[in-house]
């Protein structure tokens, strides 16, 4: 992440944080929401960075048909 979020609650949805760095800044209250049918970022990026910040207490929520995201239930979500 590129900014100072502070203790503000974070969503990242389908993150390619793998494509830019080996050691991603893991912010407080993280919450990553990924499909794991997305063919453009692999959902085996987000289970890493979930394993990773465990101790950080970070929610992986798997939703999406798709790495869109448009489908109802993902965007009730």
């Amino acid at each position: 992440l590129a900014m100072d979020l502070g203790t503000t609650p974070t969503i990242l949805i389908a993150p390619a944080w793998k494509f830019f760095t080996d050691t991603p800044r893991i912010p407080p209250r993280l919450t990553v929401i990924h499909s794991r049918q997305d063919h453009l970022i692999p959902f085996e990026h987000s289970l890493e960075l979930a394993e990773r910040s465990a101790s950080k207490g970070v929610t992986l929520i798997e939703a999406g048909h798709d790495h869109s995201m448009t489908d109802e239930a993902a965007l009730a979500l």
